[in-house]
This record gives structure tokens, sequence and C-alpha cells, in this order.
């Protein structure tokens, strides 16, 4: 970044921060990603956290912390915070269940307890990217490159590779790109058998963050208008029955004509999984209930909370 500047207007409610980053040469990938990508992202990855632990901070200098349950609250930390527990326990529960509130409760006991077993020294804490997904680094010329460090904040090193882990989940070759990640990172830095043990729950944080942040961003205005067209556009969602048809019938009474889906039912579908596996399944409901808007190009998770009056492609 070049130069960080206030810019203010009286046609404008209030004045903006305004940022000049230089230009990174590259190209994204998602669905192409191979072995060969996520290891370049994996060394990324390691050479951003070796300059973290070496880098002296200049005078002034704060950041928060990325572990919050809540990334909404932006203002104050929610370190073990008995009562923001709570309050997330209970606004999963309202939008599902109270079974979906005790596992929430359980994840939450989980991540505390690793994060007090990890401690905050050198080896396993410092100043991370903190949304290293596929929208945030790119490659060129056989190297990985990183933006968007809106996010950057203090976390475990182990926060950084959840979330790039947890935001390929879902594609088809997950299991080599997880092995070709760590195997990159471990080239430039060490990462224990024992550590790696942890990724799991770190990425049951980070499904638990994005849970709560959608639902609580059905709120902001950002979202609150595109939601009502894309709902009258037809519920066009990888994740939701296809509308077919919508009319009134002979008589008068109002119907909706949907496609029929084969499966089985959700509870006994999650019954044997994981809690972070259930937490998975859990907020692809809440994609599909709440639409999310970056589905049709809405804006991305931090330019929702940093920007929330300004609903930007």
């Amino acid at each position: 970044m070049h130069y960080v500047t206030v810019v203010a207007d009286a046609s404008v409610p209030r004045p903006y921060l305004c940022a000049l980053f230089h230009w990174t040469n590259g190209r994204f990938l998602s669905r192409t990603l191979t072995p060969s990508h996520l290891s370049q992202v994996g060394e990324l990855t390691a050479r951003l956290h070796h300059h973290a632990t070496h880098w002296e901070r200049p005078a002034g200098f704060t950041r928060r912390r990325v572990d919050k349950l809540n990334p909404l609250r932006q203002e104050q930390d929610d370190y073990f915070d008995e009562t923001v527990a709570a309050q997330a326990i209970q606004a999963v529960a309202a939008v599902s269940t109270l079974q979906e509130g005790t596992v929430v409760a359980a994840v939450i006991q989980k991540v505390w307890a690793v994060l007090q077993a990890l401690g905050e020294t050198p080896g396993t804490f410092g100043l991370i990217h903190a949304d290293l997904h596929q929208r945030n680094y790119l490659f060129h010329n056989g190297r990985a490159g990183a933006i968007d460090f809106d996010d950057c904040g203090y976390g475990h090193w182990l926060y950084d590779l959840a979330v790039t882990l947890y935001c390929l989940t879902d594609h088809p070759h997950f299991a080599a790109l997880k092995e070709a990640f760590l195997t990159g990172y471990r080239r430039s830095r060490p990462l224990s058998k024992e550590q790696e043990t942890y990724l799991e729950t770190f990425i049951a944080l980070r499904t638990l963050q994005d849970l709560l942040w959608r639902i609580e961003e059905r709120d902001q205005p950002a979202f609150r208008d595109r939601w009502h067209t894309q709902m009258l556009a037809g519920l066009q969602h990888p994740n939701i029955a296809r509308l077919l048809d919508v009319g009134r019938s002979t008589n008068g009474q109002p119907y909706l004509a949907m496609e029929y889906v084969e499966g089985q039912a959700i509870d006994a579908y999650c019954e044997p999984l994981e809690l972070s596996q259930r937490l998975r399944v859990f907020l692809k409901v809440c994609g599909a209930v709440f639409v999310r808007p970056w589905d049709a190009g809405g804006p991305s998770r931090s330019e929702a909370i940093e920007h929330p009056g300004d609903a930007r492609g």
C-alpha cells in the first residue's frame, strides 16, 4: 500500500478512508486450482508468517484479533466472552433449532480449549492475513501473490491456514489440494503433526464466524433490498428447489410449483457427522435461506462490514 487519505465532501454524509495500492500482476483461479497452485499458496503463507514474526511494529500500530466469534462487532474483542458466546448460541437457535444451538455451544468450548492449549507464543501466534481465500490470492510466473489485507489482525498461524482450507472444502479435489498446501507451507516453515490436528477446530471457528455473519447481515442496509430482488427473480440458488411456476388456481387459491427433490432428511444426514461438518451443512442451508448476495455479484464479507451502506459488486 502506498498512500492512505481521508476524503470528505459536503454532499456525502460521512468521510471515506481511501487507500492507493500498487498493482499486483496475476490471475485468480478457483475450480481450476491444482495441487501445484496450492503448494505455491502454502509457500506464500509461510513467507507471510515469517515476515510477520520478524517485522518490527511501528509506534502506535494496532490491529484487532481475528478469532472473535462475531466479526460484525469490530469495536471490541470478544475473546472468551461468555456473554458473546451465549448470544451466538441464541442467534443460531433462533433461526434453526435448540439442537443446532447445542452444536454451536460445543464448537465454542472446543475452540476456546484449543486457543488456551496453543497459547500466544511467537511460534503459534502473530499478525496474519486472516482472509487468504481464492479471491485474495493470485498467480503470476509460477508464484502466488496476496491482496486485500483488510482483515489483517492478530491470531494463531493456524487460523490463516484454516481460512484457506475452509474455502476449498467443497472443491472436488480438496484432499489433494490440502496436502499440497501444507507441504508447500512446510518447505519454508515448520508445522508439526500435532499442530495440524488443530486445523479442523480452526476451520470450525471460521465456519461459525461466517454463519453468525450471515445471520446478522440480514439487517444490513447493503443486503436488504438485494434479497427481495433475488427472491422476485425466481429463487435461483443451487441449494433451493427450483421454482417452476406461480399463480392462482381456478378458485383463486395462490400456489407455488417447485421441483421435487429426492434425498435424506437433513437431521438424519447430520446425525453421524462431526461438529465442524454439521456446521458446514448448516452454513449451506443459511446460504440458501438468506440468498447470499455475493452469489449475484454482491459485496464480499469484508466489504459489507467496512461499507455497510455501499453494496458494491
